[in-house]
């Protein structure tokens, strides 16, 4: 078995899947180790109440944000929405734009993120030219 599945079949994508676990780890450790000292103070029932409440609670906020993840217009348009200070999200709907013939949106897009912070002109090259 091959320990890279993408180096026959390059993917363009370096961070695998298995890394994203990560950023859930410590999280999931700290409401483990919450509930294990609530339920060993006050009982197991206050503690699997509190334990559902936390998930229920990022649960609902993994849903709201779904919409957003639908697909790659809806990510772009909310990250826009969201973070118009965003460079990269700006040259990204900039080549969008440019890829379907666009050329004044093109140029807004590109000038936005220059008005709002021209040190970001080499790295919006460097961003367009990858």
């Amino acid at each position: 078995m091959c320990r890279r599945p993408n180096l026959f079949f390059p993917s363009g994508v370096v961070l695998a899947e298995r890394n994203l676990y990560l950023a859930v780890a410590l999280p999931a450790v700290v409401v483990g180790l919450s509930a294990t000292w609530l339920a060993s103070r006050r009982g197991l029932r206050p503690a699997a109440v509190a334990a559902a409440i936390v998930v229920i609670s990022c649960g609902w906020r993994s849903y709201a944000r779904l919409p957003a993840w639908r697909d790659n217009r809806s990510q772009l348009v909310t990250v826009l929405a969201e973070h118009p200070e965003s460079y990269r999200a700006h040259a990204s709907a900039a080549r969008v734009l440019a890829g379907i013939g666009d050329t004044r949106g093109h140029g807004a897009n590109i000038a936005q993120p220059i008005r709002s912070s021209p040190e970001t002109v080499t790295s919006m090259a460097r961003t367009q030219s990858s």
